[in-house]
This record gives C-alpha cells, structure tokens and sequence, in this order.
C-alpha cells in the first residue's frame, strides 16, 4: 500500500480501480515468505548468500506437486537469478533426505538427535504457552490494558486452542461492558480440565514477576512489571505471526496481507512504551 497506511487511504488517493490493481499484482505469499527469509541472510557474503539457498531449497520441498514445486522453482530462480537446473538439484538433495521424491517419510535419524530437536522444540512451545497465559492474566488483571494494546493484540493472536477461546470470551466482555467476569470465562468451557486451565489464569506468575493479587506479598516495582508486559507482548506477536506464515496457504492472498499488517504492528509495537497506569 506504499506510501500510504492503509487501503482506506490508498482508496481515497488513487481510486479503488488502482487498488485492485495492486492487488492483482501482490506478491504471492510464499514469495513473500522468502523474501522476509531473505532479510536474515547477508547476501553480499558468499557464505551466507549459499545458506540463504540452501534454506530457500528446503522450503520449496514442502510443495508435494512435482509441477507446482517446478513452477515455485522457476519462480524463485529468476528473482534471485539462480540457475534453475542448480536449485533443482538443490532442491532435489533436500527431497532425497526427506524422501520427497519416493513421497516416503525423514529417514530415521539417531534417536538422540531426535530427543534432542523434540526437547528443544518442547522447552520452546511451553515458554510459549506461559507468555499467552501470563499475557491473559494480565488482561484479567489490568482491564486498562485492553485499549492499550487491542491494536497490536487479537484473539488470534493466541495460538494455543484454548487461550485463543478464552482471549475471544475476554475481549467480547470488554468490549460490550467495559470490564471482564473471570467467573463466567470458565463457565463458558464444559471439559473439567480446561475449567482447572482457564482458572489458572487467575494467579499465573512468572518469575521475579507477581501479578496483582500478590502485591501484598512483596509484589514488584512497576518498572519490572511493565518491562515484563512489554516482553511477552512482542513475543506472542512475533509468534503469531511465524504460526501464521507457517500455516498460510501459499496462494492465500488474504492471509498475506494480514501478515504484512501484523508485522507493521510488530515494528510498531517494539518501539511503544505500555504502560499500567
């Protein structure tokens, strides 16, 4: 939409004729995906420029077509001026360890290797799930935090399937009554065990970081607590938006340019200061 902010804007300027047109020509959500790849890679480095490839090469064994990876392939060859024979080799080299080609499944690794990537992914995914439990909490908690982050936080945000339930009771409450009723959020689930999850979030703490009803126990200097709040916002955005890249389909054009937008909030977002009061 450059250089304005918003299709509204973009709209007004130029005329919806035009704005359709920029949509027609929108980058395709895997190119799109492999450009934002791109960034981490220094690509006037020899070396970092082949590990860019090599990572580009593996992501395009995740298409299961042989004429749509062909295509992907040509596609990506002539926008980074690669030989299309030498990435399909590439490409080819990656399919054959996974088993691509026969359409078989990874050769199996040494089994402490993979404890080792499972563990890694665990420790991950758990931290992942306290920053959206911690970040709920603290919703409940601050109800004022509502107008200050709805802008860069959504329910969809929140990936985990139950915290993503409770986020969408949570924002409605606030939304029609300008509070929340931590008491009807676990009515609203009938499985015992969510129930005991969602009532969880009532006292949810992270260390060196008390929520407020422990105040009277020593609590923490608002200073901490902000800069706390602060991380764990950043972290479940950037989050949402590698989940939802990683799950886009690659024609998705919609789901494309909720990507951009989320990740205009995220930069958005890092340079904000959020405050409690």
């Amino acid at each position: 939409m450059k250089p304005y902010k918003d299709p509204d804007e973009f709209i007004k300027a130029l005329g919806a004729e035009e704005y359709q047109k920029r949509i027609d020509t929108a980058e395709n959500s895997f190119m799109f995906e492999i450009r934002i790849l791109e960034q981490q890679y220094d690509m006037h480095d020899p070396e970092s420029k082949t590990k860019f490839y090599n990572a580009v090469a593996e992501k395009l064994c995740t298409f299961g077509e042989k004429l749509e990876r062909d295509n992907y392939i040509a596609a990506v060859a002539d926008k980074y001026m690669i030989g299309i024979e030498d990435l399909r080799r590439l490409v080819n080299q990656y399919g054959a360890k996974i088993g691509m080609a026969a359409g078989g499944a990874p050769p199996v690794r040494e089994r402490s290797e993979l404890r080792r990537e499972q563990g890694s992914e665990k420790k991950k995914e758990n931290g992942m799930i306290q920053s959206q439990k911690l970040l709920l909490t603290w919703l409940i908690e601050h109800t004022g935090l509502f107008p200050k982050i709805e802008k860069y936080i959504s329910p969809e945000d929140f990936t985990e399937e139950i915290y993503h339930k409770a986020a969408e009771i949570l924002y409605e409450q606030y939304r029609n009554t300008g509070t929340v009723n931590p008491a009807k959020i676990v009515s609203m689930f009938q499985n015992e065990e969510e129930q005991r999850e969602i009532a969880g979030l009532f006292h949810a703490t992270i260390r060196g970081v008390e929520t407020e009803g422990d105040k009277e126990n020593g609590g923490y200097s608002k200073e901490t607590f902000e800069k706390a709040l602060k991380e764990t916002i950043v972290r479940v955005k950037q989050n949402s938006i590698e989940y939802h890249l990683k799950n886009m389909a690659p024609t998705d054009m919609a789901a494309l340019q909720r990507s951009v937008a989320d990740k205009k909030a995220l930069e958005e977002l890092e340079k904000v200061h959020i405050s409690i009061d």
